[in-house]
């Protein structure tokens, strides 16, 4: 069975067989990997763009697999807002700080979208907050946002990570 990646946060999930004598350093990267996408800080800078597609890598590091994002620069030209694209099809929660500064004529509001996606939410200038996405939408998470979120979509989280734990337990036991 060959390798393949998970869905949300794009990780290697070996083939059973696959790796002889080097499932080792593929684990590290994967624990690197699950690192960022709990506790890393990345600065996403904008310019002249009036849009920023987040990278997403399967199975090295990237932007949309962060945990932090702070959008930051100086927009060069006149926009009505600057829009961040993050991943389609991908379940995953980010803390936001909108570090924009604009010109005169531009606006330094963030609309937060999932690519292919024409509806968003905006996080105005020098707002911070925390969003998710299920892979079609963003929300914002406060009491308003807990609304959007369904009990299918929580299941499929605790459901991930599950299987993460189980796999780093079955990892684990055969280093022993």
């Amino acid at each position: 069975m060959a390798s393949t990646y998970t869905t949300n946060i794009r990780l290697t999930k070996q083939g059973d067989g696959d790796n002889a004598n080097t499932w080792g350093e593929i684990l590290n990267n994967v624990l690197s990997l699950v690192d960022q996408a709990v506790g890393s800080y990345t600065t996403i800078t904008v310019g002249a763009t009036s849009s920023v597609a987040l990278t997403e890598n399967q199975g090295s590091a990237d932007q949309s697999r962060s945990a932090v994002l702070e959008i930051a620069g100086t927009v060069g030209g006149a926009h009505t807002s600057i829009f961040v694209y993050l991943p389609a099809g991908a379940a995953k929660t980010y803390a936001i700080k909108n570090a924009v500064s604009a010109n005169t004529t531009a606006s330094d509001a963030v609309v937060l979208r999932v690519a292919g996606q024409t509806h968003g939410v905006t996080v105005p200038s020098g707002g911070v907050g925390y969003f998710f996405t299920n892979g079609t939408s963003v929300n914002t998470l406060n009491a308003a946002g807990f609304s959007a979120l369904t009990t299918t979509q929580v299941m499929l989280d605790m459901q991930h990570y599950l299987q993460l734990k189980q796999l780093l337990e079955l990892r684990h036991s055969q280093v022993l």
